[in-house]
């Protein structure tokens, strides 16, 4: 397999997973959880350089925003 195609599959995965912690995020009430729940998305989406689509980007920049003000709260 090419590296791009790798590197495409890892920032699908790391982007899911994010996605995923973010989902169940909304339903956490104790704001430790919350707190290292979001610290767990700034982690994934430090490792994506960047998704190719600039609008995914800028979105993916959003929320990894978001994701370290909860983290630090």
């Amino acid at each position: 397999m090419c590296s791009s195609v790798v590197s495409v599959l890892s920032t699908n995965r790391l982007l899911g997973e994010a996605q995923a912690v973010a989902d169940d995020l909304r339903a956490i009430d104790d704001p430790a959880v919350v707190a290292d729940r979001a610290g767990v998305i700034v982690e994934l989406l430090s490792k994506v350089e960047g998704t190719g689509d600039a609008e995914a980007d800028a979105a993916m920049d959003r929320a990894r925003e978001l994701a370290k003000a909860l983290s630090t709260e």
